[in-house]
């Protein structure tokens, strides 16, 4: 990408496209509505990504172009776009080269549409996403309009439209001679009984090279663990069942590559649960991981087995290991895997999400705005509302911190207006998330607690809820919310009921390395306010041992205020230079926010 590239070859463009159409039949739109208007940022990298060719030279010469190198040079400047993650300017350029080919029944109109579809993913549009993947099935011959349904099922089960998407799938995984239960409960049963069935076997395996496996059955594999990831978000059990499945199939064809997806898919689901017998289970989970991504030496199967590294080590609460090995995810498939943009964006987004989640767990604020920072000049967050909710609530505690409440309201606000109001999914749990940290973190705790009242029933009765670490999340930052409003503002003993059953709640959630420190903090607040000092500061000190590094110096700075004097201007002290320490821009101010309540 030249930084030289004049930003008037953008209008060339523009003329030869409009030059070559003139001379066309009206041609047949996809199914979905044209994109909206790009943003002028994304016009200027779309812009800087372009290469002067000399069919625009020629047309903004006022010479004619002929179709066919219209089309090749506007496919060219989208796939620049697309390469430089200017996902809306890449789905403009490709819905022109449609209209370009028409009916052609030239060959490459199918990965037109593929690649059309691919950005409108990107871009969050996954309904019409669908749509063009479906579009590029019709027209696709032969079984490659297999894996085409399969995204187009994706995508819908993405947007939301769970019938619409299940439907899909039921068609996508019958073409591979695989029935799958029609009710909830069947699902569960089948995916408890298939996981007995592979945990027993010591997830062995007799390797096999790829042309030793029939297609169909690597095809039912690949679908299985593309639905598996696509409603974890949405629905835990059914997203359980496709892994129990995947696994189950993987095993029994011996295709390394297809058993290295599963055996991470395996690391994960234990991992989730933070336990130390979890934790146990990982690690002998990387080890094999590890050495059969060697195995395999492809550039995808090390990507895959370092974003699984990076993933499992957070969920059992080692907030340092997953570091190296999020880097090193995110370097692959910006690099080596960037071939398909479809399987290698979201991976990059969740290991730098994972990276950033440990660098806010020890502290290292600095490490995580200038992550934020290079993520939105690389376009990232550009025009893919997707990706910036995912970070919501990295962005809200970050903006906390640097006391930009403000502003991370008016994000937040803006966010709300693209989260669709038929469903709720992960997204809906992370935006109501980060609503609850900026609400507390400005002190406005009636408008946290508003937003709670009309969220909060929908998390409740989501299937989101049964994600751990998202359901951990969500119970503790509501209940920090709760704690302090009823602190400052309302000493209600019904409400202090109320506020020890959360806490309650809290503490035995799956993730108990996490939500014990958190449920314990929330209680010492609550018997401090009581008077009970002694048990409060047991409950700070027990914490601080096994806290992460931000929240162990939180806990301190309450401990310290709690037992005064010297000793506790100590402690005070001690976190105030930890924070500062990290780019905390007011220390004591942030602090004193996290503990309104005076002593």
């Amino acid at each position: 990408m030249s930084k030289s590239t004049p930003a008037p070859v953008t209008a060339d463009a523009d003329r030869a496209y409009l030059s070559a159409k003139e001379s066309l039949r009206p041609a047949r739109p996809p199914a979905d509505a044209s994109p909206p208007s790009p943003s002028p940022q994304e016009q200027d990298r779309a812009a800087e990504a372009l290469a002067p060719v000399v069919p625009i030279q020629r047309a903004s010469q006022g010479q004619q172009v002929d179709a066919a190198s219209a089309l090749k040079y506007e496919l060219q400047a989208a796939d620049q776009a697309a390469k430089a993650l200017a996902f809306e300017q890449a789905a403009k350029r490709y819905l022109r080269c449609l209209e370009l080919a028409g009916d052609s029944p030239d060959p490459d109109l199918v990965q037109i549409y593929r690649r059309y579809a691919m950005v409108l993913g990107r871009s969050g549009r996954d309904a019409q996403a669908a749509e063009a993947y479906r579009e590029a099935a019709r027209l696709s011959p032969g079984e490659g309009a297999q894996a085409l349904l399969r995204l187009a099922a994706s995508h819908l089960l993405r947007s939301g439209q769970l019938d619409a998407g299940e439907d899909l799938l039921r068609h996508v995984l019958d073409a591979t001679g695989f029935k799958m239960p029609t009710t909830r409960r069947g699902l569960a049963t089948a995916s408890t009984a298939t996981r007995l069935q592979w945990t027993a076997t010591g997830l062995t395996t007799t390797p096999r090279w790829k042309t030793q496996v029939p297609g169909p059955l690597l095809d039912r594999i690949d679908a299985l663990g593309t639905f598996h990831l696509d409603t974890l978000p949405s629905d835990p059990t059914r997203s359980r069942y496709f892994l129990a499945q995947q696994v189950r199939w993987a095993l029994r064809a011996g295709e390394p590559a297809r058993v290295l997806a599963a055996l991470c898919g395996v690391c994960n689901l234990n991992a989730e649960r933070g336990t130390a017998g979890a934790k146990r289970t990982v690690e002998s989970l990387l080890i094999r991981i590890d050495a059969l991504a060697h195995e395999l030496d492809t550039p995808v199967g090390y990507a895959l087995a370092a974003s699984t590294r990076a993933s499992a080590l957070w969920m059992v609460g080692d907030p340092e290991g997953p570091l190296p090995a999020s880097r090193e995810a995110e370097r692959l498939y910006r690099t080596t895997v960037a071939g398909s943009l479809h399987d290698s964006h979201q991976p990059r987004l969740t290991a730098a999400a994972v990276r950033m989640g440990c660098l806010l767990e020890l502290g290292d604020y600095r490490a995580v705005g200038a992550d934020l920072l290079a993520m939105k000049e690389r376009g990232s967050m550009v025009g893919a509302p997707p990706a910036a909710v995912q970070l919501a609530v990295i962005e809200a505690t970050l903006d906390g911190i640097q006391q930009r409440h403000e502003a991370a309201a008016a994000r937040l606000h803006e966010q709300r207006a693209t989260l669709p109001n038929a469903t709720y999914g992960l997204n809906h749990a992370k935006h109501m998330i980060a609503s609850c940290v900026t609400a507390h973190g400005d002190g406005d705790y009636a408008r946290g607690l508003s937003l709670l009242d009309q969220a909060w029933p929908r998390f409740v009765r989501s299937h989101v809820r049964h994600i751990a670490m998202t359901s951990c999340e969500a119970h503790a930052t509501r209940l920090q919310l709760m704690m302090s409003h009823f602190l400052v503002h309302s000493k209600d003993p019904a409400l202090a009921r109320a506020l020890r059953r959360e806490v309650r709640v809290l503490a035995k959630l799956r993730t108990q390395r996490r939500a014990a420190p958190a449920a314990n903090l929330q209680l010492a607040r609550l018997l401090a306010s009581e008077g009970d000092v002694e048990r409060a500061v047991c409950l700070l000190q027990t914490a601080i041992g096994v806290a992460k590094p931000d929240e162990r110096e939180r806990a301190r700075f309450l401990l310290g205020r709690l037992i005064g004097g010297d000793q506790g201007a100590e402690l005070c002290h001690r976190a105030e230079r930890f924070f500062a320490n990290g780019g905390v821009v007011d220390p004591r101010a942030y602090l004193q926010g996290c503990y309104p309540e005076r002593h």
